[in-house]
């Protein structure tokens, strides 16, 4: 798990182009949410569920948004729109399950 705050992490599209631009935004002294994007290998609970400990300690809030943001998710040559969920107003105690979810959703069926 390699985890970047918006606005301090490499702005390159490794991180998927969600979260490269949103950090390129944050950079640029736009007003955009604190958040951090976190590259991961696969979606083992216990790695979400470390996802998620770091973000409370680090991004503490009642409630949170757990978005996808994968290099191949929308580039120019396609767009897999709808394929991955997003939870928002997600509850500290939900956030591991709801990054695991958002993750698996990338092996899904296209929708």
């Amino acid at each position: 798990m390699i985890g970047f705050r918006l606005g301090e992490g490499p702005h390159d599209l490794a991180l998927g182009s969600k979260a490269c631009y949103l950090d390129r935004l944050k950079r640029a002294g736009l007003d955009v949410p604190e958040g951090q994007a976190y590259l991961l290998s696969h979606g083992d609970p216990e790695i979400c569920q470390s996802v998620a400990d770091d973000v409370r300690r680090s991004l503490p809030a009642d409630l949170y948004a757990v978005r996808s943001s994968f290099p191949g998710e929308d580039s120019s040559t396609q767009s897999q729109a709808g394929q991955y969920r997003s939870h928002l107003r997600v509850s500290q105690q939900q956030l591991g399950w709801a990054i695991g979810d958002v993750f698996a959703s990338g092996s899904s069926a296209p929708a």
